[in-house]
């Protein structure tokens, strides 16, 4: 009987590897390895077979061709979108993209980029998506109540563009300082200008940044935004004071329903501090 002794061998090989290892990017199947014995090759999703499909083992212990070997599908070069660039993730010697390799879009400047921003060459031969650039703009935009925007006077403005915004006097900005033109021909979200506090009780101390504050002197044009005082109320039963801390939120200040004005500077301090 005779043995195709150097496929044999080489089918071996990748046996111990179970044969079907992605280094050789496709399978082979066959019933025996004697005279007249036929093994089939074929390739992976994304790859084409080089050579024959098949090989026979003839009378001297060879096999009647070459082995094939499985290459992967080519695609073509892709459609440049218009107002559009590409960028490749992986060079080949004459740009030459093959199967799962990708690329990357992006659009010139005022144009917006609908669609996927990468594309891949499939095992079809074909590129998965190729996206549109739209040219986007956005109206003139709105100011902000008790604020500002920092821009140069338009009618409209390109995709990506931002104006800036501030706010009048002691009002406090939050949110983001810019807004910018969306794909949606629509501006971002805009900050808002917070009103600052008055403090309600004229004939007060309290403690400010870490000292200790005289309303009427100190602290006349209350707080701003976000900032903290800390009242003194007493405790009766152990004869001293504790802080009680109270926020400026948007122009609202509560004062403490603990807090009755005494003389900070004649009571003893506790030894906690309430932070309610």
């Amino acid at each position: 009987m005779c043995v195709c002794v150097c496929l044999y061998i080489y089918i071996n090989i990748y046996l111990s590897h179970k044969i079907i290892h992605s280094s050789i990017n496709g399978k082979i199947s066959f019933t025996a390895l004697t005279y007249q014995s036929t093994i089939h090759f074929s390739c992976n999703p994304g790859y084409i077979l080089k050579g024959t499909s098949t090989c026979q083992c003839m009378a001297d212990g060879r096999w009647s061709s070459t082995l094939p070997h499985c290459q992967p599908v080519i695609c073509p070069p892709p459609q440049i979108p218009e107002f559009g660039v590409i960028s490749y993730h992986t060079l080949k010697p004459g740009n030459v993209s093959v199967f799962q390799d990708m690329i990357g879009f992006e659009c010139l400047p005022s144009f917006a980029l609908f669609g996927n921003e990468t594309a891949i060459c499939t095992a079809n031969g074909n590129w998965s998506h190729i996206p549109e650039c739209k040219y986007v703009t956005c109206p003139t935009p709105t100011g902000i109540e008790n604020g500002f925007i920092n821009f140069a006077v338009r009618r409209t403005y390109g995709y990506k563009e931002s104006v800036s915004f501030g706010c009048n006097g002691r009002y406090v900005l939050e949110g983001p300082r810019e807004s910018t033109c969306e794909k949606t021909n629509e501006w971002s979200i805009k900050p808002s200008c917070k009103a600052p506090c008055k403090i309600p009780v004229k004939k007060a101390i309290v403690l400010y940044k870490g000292e200790k504050v005289a309303v009427k002197d100190g602290l006349k044009e209350g707080i701003q935004h976000d900032e903290t005082i800390s009242f003194f109320c007493k405790n009766k039963e152990e004869d001293c004071v504790y802080t009680v801390p109270t926020t400026c939120i948007d122009g609202n200040l509560t004062v403490p329903e603990c807090f009755k004005g005494m003389n900070l500077f004649k009571t003893i301090s506790c030894n906690i501090t309430s932070t309610a």
